[in-house]
């Protein structure tokens, strides 16, 4: 795994072309079967007791993921935290030179137990089409170990703090989506076509919302 102490937010204007943003969403085991079903299907056996970190890539990296084997993705674990001292993981995947970045923000609990998953190998990566409903599922390819050092992140709960890593995200989100932000493999070649996609920190909102209501 790759620390970054501190991430330094730029002002690069990015290529809206060649660097997309897109929602993603970590799903606990019984929200992968409910998924499934309320649209009529059978639960894969690979996605059975698995949590699941989900994202969606370009066209042409869904075309080429598709017809890929494991050995050819290149992986990588990178870690840092901001000025206001959220600590945010970045999961990355690259295929030639197209990459497709997770960003997962650690101060979430939610999130936090995403990562407990992937550390107990029950987490599997699933990457959607564009705008459609095909997807690749694989598994994560992180040995415990290099997990481990994640574990020892600390949530936020101070409605304070958690305003102020809120605010930061959008620069944080446009940091990450510019090419440079994450070296490409070295036997990849350059990047040429990044796609990110953010994992929403669902417990913090809702506990800052709880924070704010009038009957809290």
């Amino acid at each position: 795994m790759e620390k970054l102490q501190e991430l330094h937010y730029s002002p690069t204007a990015v290529d809206p072309l060649r660097s997309f943003v897109f929602q993603g969403s970590l799903m606990q085991p019984h929200e992968v079967t409910d998924s499934f079903i309320t649209r009529g299907r059978f639960v894969p056996d690979e996605l059975k007791h698995h949590w699941s970190l989900c994202g969606e890539i370009t066209n042409a990296m869904f075309d080429r993921v598709k017809e890929s084997v494991p050995s050819e993705l290149a992986l990588r674990l990178s870690a840092f935290t901001t000025e206001h001292g959220g600590a945010y993981l970045v999961i990355t995947h690259q295929l030639e030179a197209l990459q497709h970045r997770f960003v997962l923000p650690l101060w979430d609990s939610g999130v936090l137990a995403g990562v407990r998953a992937l550390h107990a190998e029950k987490l599997k990566f699933m990457l959607a089409q564009r705008g459609g409903e095909m997807a690749v599922v694989f598994s994560s390819g992180f040995k415990p170990h290099e997990v481990e050092p994640l574990l020892a992140v600390g949530t936020h709960e101070d409605p304070v703090q958690l305003l102020k890593l809120f605010a930061e995200m959008p620069a944080v989100v446009q940091t990450l989506r510019q090419f440079h932000a994450v070296p490409s493999s070295h036997w990849q070649g350059p990047v040429e076509e990044v796609a990110v996609s953010v994992v929403v920190p669902v417990k913090s909102a809702m506990l800052l919302a709880k924070y704010r209501s009038p009957h809290a």
